[in-house]
């Protein structure tokens, strides 16, 4: 079963790329995280999906996006479950697009992991799917 995965904002200090609202931000060392599409929200199913990583004003930060993965861990009798976006990178430092789909509903873990100057970082979302 397909869902639709809501993210909680973390922060509103920056933007989404134009044309795209913002699904979630999240602060990590200077850095700023952001994930958007054009509707604003995960859908079921396959979903587009942008990551910029930005400084605290907006403005884009050379980082490699590493990886966009969710997690939900076993529960009862059900195995855990796990996804991973196919990220590619695009023409603006550190701003990739690419696909994310979520299984089913409930609690996920999404993690994105980047490297920029200061070296690797990882940014952490608490999500529900609906």
């Amino acid at each position: 079963m397909h869902a639709l995965l809501a993210f909680t904002l973390m922060t509103s200090l920056a933007a989404a790329p134009s044309g795209e609202k913002v699904i979630a931000t999240k602060k990590v060392d200077g850095a700023v995280v952001v994930v958007s599409n054009k509707a604003g929200q995960l859908v079921s199913g396959d979903n587009k999906v942008t990551v910029a990583v930005t400084d605290a004003k907006g403005k884009p930060r050379s980082a490699t996006v590493n990886s966009f993965s969710i997690f939900m861990p076993a529960q009862g009798a059900m195995a855990a479950m796990k996804g991973e976006a196919k990220l590619s990178p695009m023409r603006m430092p550190g701003l990739y697009q690419g696909t994310l789909e979520v299984e089913m509903k409930g609690p996920w873990k999404a993690t994105i992991k980047f490297k920029d100057a200061k070296g690797p970082h990882a940014a952490t979302f608490d999500v529900v799917a609906r």
